[in-house]
């Protein structure tokens, strides 16, 4: 089967990072992976860990949205424990790594025959269902699935691998959907309300000129070591090296953005001129679904953490789901505060091997190679937005 054409990968990727920014976006890009596939119907439903609500975000394609809400309340209410086994398997299986009612080799026992099969035959008309969960932080949740009709003998496989190469943008704009949606609840926008980020945020138009810069990323540019304002009012970095890598960043993720390239972020680090961890740059496709800049605006978000400077930044949901000590929890909150081992060492009165060693097991338990990427953990974990005063 061919893969997606120009057509309709311009209208899965417009549509995915609408919804980003958008009040309300998710069910046309449900209803777009759904018509890729050629599946009956398709949900997008998010989580945040430990949250008592069902899900916090949950999106249906049209056909759910059209039959009565009474039949999804007594699936849910008298067969939801049978997904149940699914779901664990899936939150504990990598990243796109699909779930389904044809996986017998993972004992999820999912037969015709039974009531609640019957009941999805007889009120959906569905019975094989396929699952992806989209990102593998362990503060939330999230997965795409999609159900086919009770008459198919089988999934159609070629047809999912049609719509597999949108969910790396789909779990992009779920990340940042998690900020923006924050954002959307406590101010009432998202992209006029970027001051509320208490870490460096911009907005760039395709030849790098800023639209907004945060007032985190002034702060930064105060400082003059990593970041500066070129003379065409651009947004320029002192690592030459890593100014043309993001020159060419802006390029590829502006046409994404625009509905034609396929990168759904870039990292990079910039040195600065006064030495220290370098700056971590992350670049994302971002569209003004709501108008809100006043342009129509597909360009790209610039993330910048600065590793020696993130006392803002939340540690405790990090440490509860990477199963971190106690000592090991504080050791990441003084991580992301920007302290050296020998700081660290002063504070928890310990030698500085010692630290050494738990530096290594916080790392190992968080999955990430440095402290840089620690960071960048934690803000993606815990979403670094003021209080609305």
């Amino acid at each position: 089967m061919k893969a997606l054409g120009d057509g309709e990968w311009h209208d899965a990727m417009t549509s995915i990072y609408d919804a980003a920014t958008a009040s309300d976006g998710w069910g046309e890009v449900v209803d777009s992976l759904r018509g890729i596939v050629g599946a009956k119907s398709s949900l997008l439903m998010l989580t945040e860990t430990g949250d008592v609500s069902p899900w916090q975000m949950s999106a249906s394609s049209a056909e759910f949205r059209n039959l009565d809400e009474r039949y999804f309340n007594q699936y849910l209410r008298e067969f939801g424990h049978y997904e149940k086994a699914a779901f664990d398997c899936l939150k504990a299986l990598p990243k796109q790594t699909p779930v389904s009612t044809e996986d017998t080799f993972r004992n999820i026992d999912m037969p015709r025959g039974r009531e609640d099969s019957v009941f999805l035959a007889k009120h959906f008309g569905i019975y094989h269902r396929i699952a992806y969960r989209l990102n593998d932080n362990g503060a939330w949740f999230d997965s795409v699935s999609f159900q086919f009709d009770e008459a198919l003998d089988s999934i159609p496989q070629p047809a999912l691998e049609r719509v597999r190469p949108t969910f790396p943008h789909l779990a992009k704009a779920l990340d940042m959907g998690r900020s923006y949606r924050e954002l959307r609840l406590r101010y009432q926008a998202v992209l006029g309300a970027l001051d509320h980020i208490q870490v460096g945020f911009c907005i760039l138009r395709h030849d790098g000129d800023p639209v907004v810069i945060n007032t985190a990323a002034r702060t930064l540019l105060e400082k003059n070591d990593a970041l500066y304002i070129g003379p065409r009012g651009q947004l320029c970095l002192h690592d030459d090296t890593a100014y043309r890598l993001l020159q060419k960043a802006i390029t590829r993720l502006v046409s994404t953005a625009s509905g034609k390239g396929t990168d759904a972020s870039i990292t990079l680090s910039a040195q600065r001129r006064v030495g220290g961890h370098p700056l971590l740059v992350e670049v994302t496709p971002v569209r003004d679904a709501e108008n809100e800049l006043g342009d129509n605006l597909h360009g790209v978000s610039l993330m910048l953490l600065d590793p020696d400077s993130q006392s803002i930044i939340r540690t405790d949901l990090l440490a509860h789901w990477a199963n971190l000590t106690s000592a090991e929890a504080e050791v990441c909150r003084f991580l992301v505060d920007g302290l050296t081992n020998v700081e660290i060492a002063e504070k928890r009165d310990t030698h500085p091997e010692t630290v050494k060693s738990q530096v290594t097991r916080v790392l190992a338990k968080a999955g990430v190679r440095n402290r840089t990427e620690l960071v960048r953990l934690a803000c993606q974990t815990s979403p670094p937005i003021g209080v609305k005063a």
